[in-house]
């Protein structure tokens, strides 16, 4: 047998015809990896013991739905940040941060919280202390880490 002859025949069954089409190209998946910054749903008040919601997926909804929230603060007066999750079938907020106390922000302090998203139903409280802050500083958003479609 001739070598031209046994070496089309090796690659015809071997399944490397080189006459063969090139595959197609591939969608490469990227990641975000970033957060999308959002505005405060509500002011934070400076009047003492206020507790204001500043995020919350049940009035805003975000689609899709993030991994995490990413929430970069400063405060002249010291406050806690609630992370709350509403279970499906449930009327009760959890605080998961803090061990269910909240995250204390010291005042005059810049700070970075990265909080994961446990469930479609999110929030983010700011609680003041015996003083409110009068110039609060808040970026809250939502972060997206998987692949996302090409």
């Amino acid at each position: 047998m001739k070598p031209a002859i046994l070496f089309a025949l090796i690659l015809g069954v071997l399944g490397c015809d080189p006459t063969a089409a090139p595959p197609p190209a591939h969608k490469v998946g990227s990641s975000f990896g970033g957060p999308v910054w959002r505005v405060p749903l509500n002011a934070i008040p400076s009047t003492a013991s206020a507790t204001t919601i500043v995020f919350d997926t049940t009035v805003t909804p975000v689609v899709p739905p993030p991994e995490r929230l990413a929430v970069s603060c400063r405060f002249d007066q010291a406050v806690t940040l609630l992370y709350q999750i509403q279970r499906l079938g449930s009327v009760t907020w959890r605080t998961m941060n803090g061990t269910g106390a909240g995250d204390a922000v010291p005042a005059n302090t810049d700070a970075f919280y990265d909080y994961l998203v446990q469930g479609p139903n999110s929030r983010l409280e700011v609680v003041n202390g015996g003083t409110g802050p009068s110039t609060p500083e808040l970026n809250v958003g939502p972060v997206y880490d998987r692949p996302l479609a090409q």
